[in-house]
């Protein structure tokens, strides 16, 4: 009779187990988020709101951090148009350049780099090299390095420009 009691109370226990194991959850996510609601449930009442007030800080920055990227992704379309899609030069800076050449109808545009600045995502940065001719009538190769503003594509400033 002991030995019936003995073999139906670990048969019991199996199922209990068993049951158990399909009510655990699979999903990676949901066991580690278990694992911190049981974590922070074991700390004291201060301890859990000093945790609360964290990942609300937490969640903020988050927040900040998904408005920047996408204040930066609507200012990399909008620079978008600024340039010419033929040689892919900056038009109000070849614009500006040609102006102040001897010839202007000597300019050709050989390379054009954009970077960001510190002033992203209002301004950015172009460094375009260029050949024209001089006075003389020889070709020479220069660069203009200018701060350009991401909304209507106008030289804030030249930065820098002369021979590379």
């Amino acid at each position: 009779m002991l030995r019936m009691f003995l073999v139906a109370l670990t048969g019991l226990a199996a199922a209990i187990s068993c049951q158990q194991e399909q009510n655990k959850p699979t999903n990676p996510e949901t066991i580690r988020a278990k694992a911190i609601m049981d974590s922070v449930r074991a700390l004291s009442d201060e301890d859990q709101r000093e945790y609360w007030r964290s990942r609300a800080r937490e969640s903020s920055e988050q927040s900040k951090g998904q408005l920047n990227e996408r204040r930066s992704r609507a200012a990399e379309e909008a620079i978008e148009d600024q340039f010419s899609a033929w040689d892919g030069s900056h038009r109000e800076l070849v614009a500006n350049v040609e102006r102040r050449l001897n010839d202007p109808g000597s300019f050709e545009h050989l390379e054009t780099k954009t970077m960001r600045g510190s002033n992203w995502p209002r301004t950015y940065i172009v460094r375009m090299e260029y050949t024209a001719k001089n006075t003389f009538g020889g070709r020479v190769r220069n660069y203009i390095l200018a701060e350009i503003s991401v909304q209507n594509g106008n030289i804030v400033q030249v930065i820098d420009e002369g021979k590379p």
